[in-house]
């Protein structure tokens, strides 16, 4: 009923100011080509016409003798009207002396450019989002209407943080808990549930206790006590204990090993959301601690990084604990200790997240300058923190073996944050790589290397380089990779067979993506695009890709894919994350991306049923609940 309402008082507006918008009594048609206008009004309407009797103009009321002026008569008696400026002359009389872009007044008047009626929409909570259910078709914009119709909550008594004229409707995260649908989709808000844990201690040896709590675990509309918590000890998808309230628990392995902890957190709504840490076992009599942040290697009593890692090599220990916030400046006073033992042994590095290790007064050359150097073995590094690494953070040329990092943070690396010479390495998850040169690098004999679930940004190069010919058989999936000082992920050698899907490529000052033309057997999908400053989504070439589907592209400088066209599946509209700039790529619930990738058999919502939530994988590093 209002609809009709303000539908019919809009009809009538435009009906009234056809005939009295201008108050000058008459339309201004040209009488030469109208003979509807009368005869005995030629003169007062409209410009004189020669007829068969006189050659003469007829005078206006100041007497003069010549033609009209060319921008516009005086006019004649009854129409002392000039024309303006950018009006057309002599072609009508001017209607709308205040308006230059306008001589006929039209149904909408002068001072509006546009003759046609325009529909606005009632905004009655005042938040700048209208109703499209209650339009107004009017020439100006009513008091209390706006030119938006995306309002899904436009009830003042009811709408929540939604009346704020600051506030975004569609931003889910920022207003999610107020009770309100926010985001439009015909329900109320349920915010994204976090699950958080803490394990202590880190390492330990066989028959030893791990405890673990998942208290700090967050969901804005319930209470921490509300949360419950269930455990995988081996993070083999296999649940070890049911929910409880409860959330600390303990456990204790029987056998040597690196172990993946794994819970889930329900919130009362019966959303899930998992977390997981890593843990190292030793047998009895391998686990050696750091306790001293000297960088030293002598016969007193405290225990150095150097001194741990020549025990691993020599093969009397197994596990290294990192713990008790230190920080490792190596070489301190110079003495030419260098870069750390490189590692020839089976071993486990493990921090808690609280020790670095400084490389700044490391020489600058090459291999001296890295931080750490793994030469052979099987090796896994868990939880360090390496910086000012004047040439590499990490770099892993094995011969024999196998390197797994997971959770490291290496930054500031005057090369390369991890640079890989090796075969079967698997980089993730949980590494943070930033301001370095470039964050990773793929080089000779970096063979069926597996890079996921990573934080890659703001390095000063590309994020990922492959830069060595011949490499083969990589993946790089389900990491986010952002705002780094050329591409995201750059192939210019001649690699092969590479796999690269589910990852969220955004900001960075290149293309998202570049595959030289000479590199071939590529898929590419499932990943989005985005916000590549001064290139393209992708930067390649139909020739080097097997797979080319499913990715999104949105607000590339310079377009979507260079020469492969438009493909199968893909998405060209925002992503709407949740927040792009401190870096929160989690999909709003309206988000183009969600269940819009190709299933390829990934897991990508961890130990929740399937393989992902939905009706189809979502596009990106994160997959939305």
């Amino acid at each position: 009923m209002v609809a009709g309402a303000m539908k019919a008082r809009g009809i009538w507006q435009v009906a009234l100011s056809v005939g009295l918008v201008c108050g000058c009594g008459h339309l201004d048609y040209d009488h030469q080509s109208d003979p509807l206008v009368p005869a005995s009004t030629a003169d007062a309407q409209a410009p004189a016409a020669e007829d068969a009797s006189s050659d003469a103009e007829p005078r206006d009321a100041s007497s003069d003798a010549g033609p009209r002026d060319a921008g516009g008569d005086s006019g004649d008696a009854g129409n002392p009207v000039a024309g303006d400026a950018g009006d057309a002359g002599d072609a009508a009389i001017d209607d709308c002396p205040g308006d230059p872009s306008k001589t006929v007044a039209g149904l909408c008047g002068c001072g509006v450019s546009d003759d046609n009626s325009l529909t606005w929409y009632r905004d009655l909570d005042g938040d700048g989002f209208g109703d499209s259910n209650v339009p107004d078709d009017q020439c100006t914009q009513p008091l209390g209407y706006v030119a938006d119709s995306t309002d899904c909550n436009d009830d003042p008594t009811s709408c929540g943080a939604d009346c704020s004229p600051v506030q975004t409707e569609t931003i889910v995260g920022l207003n999610c808990a107020d009770g309100y649908d926010n985001d439009c989709n015909g329900s109320t808000d349920d915010c994204w549930l976090q699950a958080r844990f803490s394990v202590s201690p880190r390492a330990a040896e066989v028959g030893e206790s791990f405890n673990v709590d998942a208290s700090d675990s967050v969901d804005l509309e319930d209470s921490p006590a509300a949360l419950e918590a269930r455990w995988d000890w081996e993070g083999d998808g296999t649940w070890d204990t049911g929910f409880s309230t409860t959330k600390a628990a303990s456990h204790v392995y029987s056998t040597a090993g690196v172990y993946t902890i794994r819970t889930e957190v329900r919130d009362t709504d019966s959303n899930l959301a998992q977390a997981t840490q890593t843990v190292a076992v030793a047998a009895a009599g391998e686990l050696l601690t750091v306790t001293t942040a000297v960088d030293e290697d002598n016969a007193n009593s405290e225990v150095s990084l150097r001194e741990a890692l020549n025990q691993t090599n020599a093969g009397t220990s197994s596990v290294i604990l990192l713990e008790g916030s230190l920080d490792i400046l190596l070489n301190p006073d110079g003495s030419g200790l260098n870069e750390l033992p490189r590692v020839t042994g089976d071993v486990t590095l493990i921090g808690d997240g609280t020790v670095s290790i400084n490389g700044t007064n490391l020489p600058n050359e090459d291999v001296a300058g890295d931080c750490l150097w793994i030469r052979s073995g099987v090796f896994t590094m868990v939880g360090v923190e390496l910086y000012n690494c004047v040439d590499d953070g990490i770099n892993v040329w094995t011969d024999a073996g196998t390197v797994t990092l997971i959770d490291n943070y290496i930054h500031d690396s005057g090369d390369r944050g991890i640079a890989i010479y090796a075969p079967n390495a698997v980089i993730g998850p949980g590494n943070r790589l930033t301001r370095n040169v470039e964050g990773m690098s793929f080089s000779t004999d970096a063979n069926s290397v597996r890079v996921f679930g990573n934080f890659i940004y703001a390095n000063s190069q590309d994020g990922i380089a492959i830069d060595t010919d011949g490499t083969s058989g990589g993946v790089i999936e389900l990491n986010q990779i952002w705002s780094n000082g050329a591409r995201g992920i750059n192939a210019f050698a001649t690699a092969s067979s590479y796999t690269i899907r589910h990852n969220t490529v955004t900001g960075n000052a290149g293309s998202g993506l570049f595959v030289s033309p000479v590199s071939t057997l590529f898929r590419v999908l499932n990943n989005v695009f985005h916000s590549s400053g001064a290139g393209f989504g992708i930067d390649a070439e139909l020739v080097s890709f097997t797979t080319l589907s499913h990715n999104l592209y949105f607000g590339n400088a310079a377009g979507t894919c260079r020469a492969c066209g438009g493909q199968t599946g893909d998405v060209l509209l925002n992503p709407l994350f949740i927040d792009a700039v401190p870096a929160d790529f989690r999909l709003q619930s309206a988000s183009p991306a969600i269940n819009t990738a190709t299933d390829d058999s990934l897991d990508v919502n961890g130990a929740l049923p399937g393989n992902f939530n939905g009706a189809a994988p979502d596009m990106g590093a994160l997959e939305a609940p």
